[in-house]
């Protein structure tokens, strides 16, 4: 008789069917949906709007995110866990949510899924880059191509966190090269999207270059105002 396999949790570490993606029903109930917020940026608003102000005054590069919910709870934790400390198991059911968040929006499948490029010296000091392990793992469940060798980020930049728009655009600026081989339909991967402004720069710089539809899929979405 072929014995079943059974793991744990990984958020409160009880037993589970190995059918699970990585946590339990109780701990998947408590995931951090949006239930409200801006078709264009994925910013939470207030009930009774479809498109932030902001997205309103200045129109974006990108054309959509796709969030699986909100930077904060089981999800900002599986996060940091990975990012931080090295759970590279968390990548399961981060990937699983975005597959299951991505399939309910109405999309034009993207060509390919192109992770959000680290800098070469802190993707060393780290030891790998999250959003390219998160865009392989939703790549396989979604049979959509990955293409890592797309985009480089030459540039590296200090933290953003604290700046206005114009500071967080001018560091921003000649960020990213890219190639894009004809292609005219992707799909950025990110762990995080908090002021939009990283997305915003990769999007205008592929669109300069031909692409004509960026998607953006983030795992989480913080509750900060955009700034693009």
């Amino acid at each position: 008789m072929e014995l079943l396999h059974f793991e744990s949790c990984h958020v409160c570490r009880k037993p589970i069917g190995n059918h699970a993606n990585g946590l339990c029903r109780q701990c998947w109930s408590l995931w951090p949906e949006l239930s409200n917020f801006c078709q264009i940026c994925a910013i939470p608003l207030n009930i009774g709007h479809h498109i932030c102000g902001n997205c309103l005054k200045h129109i974006p590069a990108f054309d959509q995110i796709i969030s699986s919910g909100r930077y904060e709870g089981i999800l900002a934790w599986l996060i940091k866990q990975l990012k931080y400390h090295n759970r590279h198991q968390h990548v399961r059911p981060l990937a699983e949510a975005m597959t299951n968040t991505v399939r309910q929006f109405e999309i034009t499948v993207p060509e390919v899924l192109i992770p959000m490029p680290l800098h070469w010296s802190r993707q060393w000091a780290r030891g790998f880059n999250q959003s390219d392990l998160l865009a392989r793992a939703i790549g396989q469940n979604l049979n959509i191509p990955v293409r890592s060798d797309l985009v480089t980020r030459y540039r590296r930049t200090p933290a953003l966190e604290g700046l206005n728009r114009k500071s967080r655009l001018k560091l921003l600026n000649k960020v990213f090269k890219v190639k894009t081989d004809g292609l005219e339909n992707v799909a950025v991967i990110d762990d995080v999207v908090t002021t939009a402004a990283s997305v915003q720069s990769l999007a205008a710089t592929l669109k300069k270059h031909g692409v004509r539809h960026v998607q953006v899929w983030t795992i989480a979405r913080t509750p900060e105002h955009a700034a693009y």
